[in-house]
């Protein structure tokens, strides 16, 4: 089952999935069937959970404690709410597609591997003041993430799919990226809209040159658009196992179905390319020295035009013929006896007997 602790009861509308009815504690709202009987989620018909706006503190029960007849339901909305901590969210199912966080007391969302909590994830917003930083599921493509209180941007934050990615109005001091990920967001197909505290005006305008250049450290101080980076030379590292999942960590995302096809599809296409491009040299290669050969080579002896004249100096192979047997290398044979006619054969004795 699962239980939501909210601060105050409040009235619902007709159907709502959260009811004021608890025996013995008012500080809890248990999840009801409507008819004051504590139920599952799992008796839910929709796909859909809405607990917007009703200061929910907490979720109670623990995710693996959950039905798995809740395979239906992938949308969940707990906006406006009272959530501070990520462990209430892994108490929810993990193949949710849409996940609503918006407007709640979270302070830091750091190092979550959004992937490997909810696979399925699509949809994850995360609109609230109190955030100062987070990382994003890889499915999703379009991060906006507007007006927060993010300050400082990790290394290794940003999935390969990413295409939009919008931190503006947020007070960003600083700007850390390996390299990889400063080329992925400097790339052309990717919208990247930020606006760090530090501009390049301040490091190139600053009286004090040293304190101007050492404003990353070790790091590089790179510039995109206005907006000070920091670009560091070591590779990426590897995300550590998140010590707020604890017990509830789940088994790292498998490569999906469309993702493989896709694999698939470029190592296909790549090959044939490949084997198309050395059969394009090999032929040109046979054809080249096919055409070498009978230009220049014949039953072991050099033609007339190869040996004796270049193709561009053929103009009549009349006279050709003729400097040629001017110079002994052609002979011509004229025959110079004349061979005589049979000689009819004598008729033996019996063939005159027999014509007599």
């Amino acid at each position: 089952m699962l239980l939501l602790k909210v601060s105050a009861l409040t009235g619902f509308a007709a159907g709502a999935i959260l009811a004021p009815i608890c025996p013995t504690n008012t500080s809890l709202a248990c999840l009801l069937n409507g008819s004051a009987n504590l139920t599952m989620l799992s008796q839910l018909t929709s796909n859909t959970l809405d607990a917007s706006t009703k200061q929910i503190e907490g979720i109670m029960s623990p995710q693996t404690s959950t039905s798995e007849m809740l395979n239906h339901l992938t949308r969940v909305n707990l906006s406006h709410n009272l959530l501070s901590t990520i462990d209430d969210v892994l108490r929810l199912p993990p193949w949710i597609e849409t996940l609503d966080l918006s407007y709640n007391k979270f302070n830091a969302l750091v190092r979550v591997n959004w992937s490997a909590l909810f696979p399925n994830l699509a949809t994850l917003y995360v609109t609230t003041p109190q955030l100062k930083s987070r990382n994003w599921p890889h499915r999703r493509q379009h991060r906006i993430l507007r007006g927060n209180n993010i300050s400082t941007v990790q290394d290794n934050s940003f999935p390969p799919s990413l295409a939009i990615l919008d931190l503006s109005e947020n007070p960003l001091a600083q700007m850390i990226l390996n390299r990889a990920t400063f080329d992925q967001l400097s790339a052309p197909t990717v919208t990247f809209t930020f606006h760090t505290l530090r501009q390049k005006a301040d490091i190139v305008l600053s009286p004090d040159v040293a304190a101007a250049n050492a404003a990353c450290g070790a790091n590089a101080l790179e510039y995109m658009e206005n907006n000070v980076v920091c670009v560091s030379s070591s590779p990426a590292a590897a995300t550590p196992n998140n010590p707020i999942v604890g017990s509830f960590s789940r088994s790292p995302v498998r490569l999906t179905d469309h993702a493989f096809v896709a694999f698939l599809v470029r190592y296909v296409v790549v090959a044939l390319a490949i084997i198309f491009g050395v059969m394009a040299v090999a032929a040109f290669l046979v054809k080249h020295a096919r055409a070498r050969f009978v230009l220049g080579y014949s039953d072991g002896r050099e033609t007339i035009i190869s040996s004796v004249y270049d193709q561009d100096d053929v103009a009549n192979l009349d006279d050709i013929i003729d400097e040629m047997e001017a110079a002994d290398h052609i002979e011509v044979v004229t025959p110079t006896t004349t061979i005589p006619p049979p000689t009819p054969k004598e008729p033996n004795a019996s063939s005159r007997r027999a014509a007599a």
